[in-house]
């Protein structure tokens, strides 16, 4: 499923040339929020340009229009250009343009930008576009498009990302684009929605069906919170974030379920609950992200009931601070990406006058160890085989 799925957001994300020798896929991500894999590929205009090395001036070119198509996928699916496809079939760009109530003049030079790069296909016949079955199948998940909202609305930050690259200061969680946010939203919902249940740690699951409580710290917009009370319907599930505007959507949300076995509080991960009151806690992707993640550690140790249990799912990474483990990982090449861009400076705030932990999207798994057990007082601390592991993802777990 993961080799049909890179396969499939390649083809969406990256250019290609049109009757000609070509290499798909700079950073294939396995769609449908399923996880992401490394790759490497280059569009190749002729036989002689596959045989002959590719010089990097063909790569930047490459990547250019890369990435100019994958802002225009986050475009079309905005503005409803793939829902209309969805629903309308083949048609016209005019066509296309009414159905989703655009202007046709821009969605006319979309519909070439997509079908020179093979996003849609087009019928000389009859002067319509469409969509692939395998494209049909990556836009009709609500999370198959994900990263079109979240790598733009990062990358649009690159003057303050280069002025921390010189003074070593940090970029807030809060500073950016909300389409992260949603985005980041969309793009995990589906993992949680078909693991996160399985990811519980059978101590800790017996726990919550009887009655237990859990604390979701770095809760964003509640999906998981939800998601969790849905399935432990006697447990008292609290999620915690420190960031208002998601706090205020996870209430709305929260609302929208009808749960009463769920609530939302906007807590950093230093102040959260109270001492011994919570049979479990968890990080969902968002430990490493954290400027006061030793801190984060130690209150959970405080928090958390003698003999609870905590977990981690953090994006994969090796299990010691070495560089070669690291590049061995196959996803270092867009984690680390991503981590510059967003995790990474997040987790270089200054808290106060204390500097931030500096953790990023490739933390080690040693670091966590260090931070839980040596920090938060847990016995253990170790990577747990899970389903999550096949989708780029780490589970970590904590007994205290």
């Amino acid at each position: 499923p993961i080799s049909r799925l890179s396969r499939q957001f390649s083809r969406l994300t990256f250019c290609s040339s049109s009757g000609s020798q070509q290499a798909m896929a700079l950073c294939g991500f396995a769609g449908c929020g399923a996880g992401i894999l490394a790759g490497v590929g280059l569009t190749l205009g002729t036989q002689k340009a596959v045989q002959k090395k590719t010089s990097f001036a063909d790569v930047l070119a490459s990547k250019a229009q890369a990435s100019l198509n994958f802002n225009l996928i986050g475009v079309g699916d905005e503005c409803g250009l793939f829902d209309a496809f969805l629903k309308g079939g083949a048609m016209t760009s005019d066509e296309l343009a009414k159905a989703a109530g655009c202007n046709p003049r821009y969605v006319k030079e979309w519909c070439l930008a997509m079908a020179s790069n093979d996003v849609i296909a087009y019928s000389a016949k009859d002067e319509s576009f469409y969509l692939p079955p395998d494209v049909k199948e990556v836009v009709s998940d609500p999370s198959g498009l994900a990263l079109s909202f979240i790598i733009p609305a990062i990358i649009g930050n690159r003057g303050k990302i280069a002025k921390v690259f010189k003074t070593g200061e940090g970029i807030g969680w809060g500073e950016h684009d909300e389409r992260l946010y949603s985005g980041t939203c969309r793009f995990f919902k589906p993992v949680y929605d078909n693991h996160l249940v399985d990811c519980v740690p059978p101590s800790l699951r017996a726990k919550l069906e009887m009655g237990g409580s859990l604390a979701d710290v770095g809760c964003g917009y509640g999906a998981s919170a939800i998601i969790l009370a849905k399935a432990f319907p006697k447990a008292k599930i609290v999620g915690y974030d420190f960031h208002a505007p998601s706090i205020e959507v996870a209430n709305k949300k929260k609302a929208e379920s009808g749960l009463a076995n769920v609530f939302f509080e906007v807590r950093s991960a230093t102040d959260f609950g109270s001492p011994g009151q919570f049979d479990g806690i968890c990080f969902l992707d968002c430990f490493h992200d954290m400027n006061v993640a030793a801190a984060a550690a130690r209150r959970a140790g405080l928090a958390i009931k003698p003999g609870g249990t905590c977990f981690l799912i953090e994006l994969m990474a090796a299990e010691n601070d070495n560089v070669t483990e690291q590049l061995a990982m196959p996803s270092c090449g867009i984690y680390s990406g991503l981590s510059c861009h967003i995790c990474l400076p997040c987790s270089m705030m200054k808290d106060g006058e204390v500097p931030g932990d500096a953790l990023g999207t490739v933390v080690p798994t040693e670091r966590h160890r260090r931070y839980f057990c040596e920090g938060g007082g847990f016995k253990t601390l170790s990577s747990v085989p899970s389903a999550v592991n096949d989708m780029g993802f780490r589970l970590i777990v904590a007994e205290k």
